[in-house]
């Protein structure tokens, strides 16, 4: 009896020291951890880069337009944006002006057109600088145009990738700051929200100069920034969340109408999430809820929240209940049912089946896990996913797949993931490392897939079908790096990103994470 006694405790030593021994140390838990957290970021910058770099000068959507308004951004200037022939005309370069319209809608053509000399100005009405609100009129804000106007120069392709790559640095910027600011048990939220909703749409509009790119990088930071900035522990993090909420909310409303519109959203979901019977909170809520007057002034005195229909007959309002059926349609499409650019893009089922299979396994997941606070702001998200376009397009009397674009609502759909992922917490969310292989590797495919396609289309045009970028290529910029190189680069950065973000998820299991400490609206009411 004795021996067997005496046997026991050293079994549970030996055990336990075993235990111990297959546990990672903390020191090299960190180090790890660390080096994750550098290259997310880097690798995802390197990732959209190549993305700025697949298609040509004119290539997002009504890029003619953007381009004419981002240089009379900031005015009148000499040799770039000169007074026309009205006051609702400007003379811009002809060869922004021309810079799409050689394969604009045609899947086939490249862009080797030739353009006009950049000395050669042409008049237009074309441009945000048009006060008419016709078709080619104004509507858009003018902080975007602005700021892009001030990298516009004689050398259009240089400014351009300039641009597109100031945008990456914005979007990837932006999230890191955030990502360090968050508490762990918050921090998921960003990196899965994220990822799971930026393939193919997101990958092209950020690194492009598409004012859409930036209602985007809003959508993805504001709420959550917010967010933070109710919950933090200290004024220094405080001070840090609302000057990140601050810049995504200046974006937003500083690029599109409808941006502007879902910062509204961003700030009201924020609210419901973690609002307290305090004075304390009351006091907080003061800035974000005069930036929604702001935004909603903005938004009422913009030409652009008054659409006018292009390329179809308005439709009798007895055919309007079609577009409850048919909405769905314009869901999916930010995964890729609908094509890129000017939608002459065809993705592939390979992008769009795995990216949505993503998005709605990660957001069913969430089901299980609602609180009645994330219940009331996901159904809140959702309704204006719902009211919105259908609201848009009950007044224009128009049916599903004209006027309204996914890209329009992509945004919501990047606050939707994130709301719906709120009650987990931990960088893991609630995934086992299979679950996180699978996401990673079904997202890796598909952005793959999307970028070469991207890259096909313009190398070559549609009629050519090659794995190897390199062969027939009509079109490609004038740099001593070949298209199919900066495919493998950005594959494998984004694929490189994605697992940064599942090692922080995997080694979130060796850390301790509290939930969040902030009580929610009735306090314990609505848990």
């Amino acid at each position: 009896m004795s021996v067997a006694s005496d046997s026991h405790p050293v079994t549970t030593t030996e055990n336990r020291f075993s235990a111990e021994a297959a546990q990672p140390s903390s020191r090299r838990v960190r180090m790890i951890r660390i080096i994750a957290a550098v290259i997310a970021p880097v690798m995802l910058a390197v990732a959209l880069g190549t993305w700025a770099l697949a298609s040509p000068v004119g290539s997002s959507p009504d890029e003619d337009f953007h381009l004419n308004s981002i240089w009379c951004g900031n005015g009148i200037r000499q040799g770039l944006c000169e007074a026309g022939a009205t006051d609702q005309s400007r003379s811009v370069p002809s060869a922004l002006h021309e810079s799409s319209h050689c394969f604009a809608g045609k899947p086939t053509q490249t862009p080797t057109c030739l353009l006009s000399p950049y000395e050669k100005f042409v008049d237009t009405t074309r441009g945000n600088f048009n006060n008419s609100n016709e078709v080619s009129g104004s509507g858009y804000p003018t902080l975007y145009y602005a700021v892009m106007g001030l990298i516009a120069s004689k050398h259009v392709t240089t400014s351009v990738i300039v641009m597109r790559l100031l945008n990456v640095l914005i979007y990837v910027g932006l999230i890191t700051a955030l990502g360090l600011l968050l508490s762990p048990a918050r921090r998921g939220i960003l990196l899965w929200s994220i990822p799971i909703t930026i393939v193919p749409f997101g990958m092209f509009l950020i690194p492009s100069i598409n004012p859409s790119g930036w209602g985007l990088i809003s959508a993805s930071t504001l709420w959550l920034a917010l967010v933070g900035y109710f919950e933090a522990d200290s004024t220094r993090r405080r001070i840090g969340f609302g000057a990140i909420a601050l810049a995504a909310y200046a974006i937003g409303v500083g690029a599109r109408a409808d941006a502007g519109a879902y910062a509204v959203v961003a700030i009201v979901i924020a609210i419901i999430l973690t609002a307290q019977r305090t004075r304390r909170f009351v006091l907080l809520s003061i800035p974000p809820l005069l930036s929604i007057i702001v935004a909603i002034v903005i938004f009422l005195q913009l030409g652009q929240n008054d659409p006018t229909a292009r390329g179809s007959e308005p439709r009798p309002n007895s055919e309007m209940f079609l577009n409850f059926f048919r909405l769905p349609e314009l869901w999916a499409g930010s995964f890729g049912t609908w094509g890129l650019g000017w939608l002459d893009t065809t993705l592939p089922g390979t992008v769009w089946a795995l990216a949505f299979l993503v998005f709605a396994g990660m957001t069913f997941r969430a089901f299980g896990r609602f609180s009645r606070r994330t219940l009331l702001a996901t159904l809140g998200t959702g309704f204006f996913l719902v009211a919105i376009p259908l609201a848009v397009l009950f007044r224009n009397h128009l049916l599903v797949g004209t006027l309204i674009q996914p890209r329009y609502l992509l945004p919501l759909l990047i606050i939707l993931a994130g709301v719906m992922l709120f009650s987990w917490t931990g960088e893991s969310v609630g995934l086992s490392r299979a679950q996180i292989a699978v996401v990673v590797a079904m997202l890796a495919i598909a952005n793959t897939v999307a970028l070469h396609v991207n890259m096909r289309r313009y190398l070559t045009g549609t009629d050519t079908i090659s794995l190897n970028l390199n062969s027939q290529v009509e079109w490609w910029w004038a740099i001593p790096v070949s298209p199919l190189t900066v495919w493998v680069v950005g594959t494998l950065t984004f694929a490189l990103s994605l697992a940064a973000i599942a090692t922080l998820a995997f080694t979130d299991r060796y850390r301790r994470v509290a939930p969040p400490q902030s009580q929610g609206l009735l306090s314990e009411q609505l848990r």
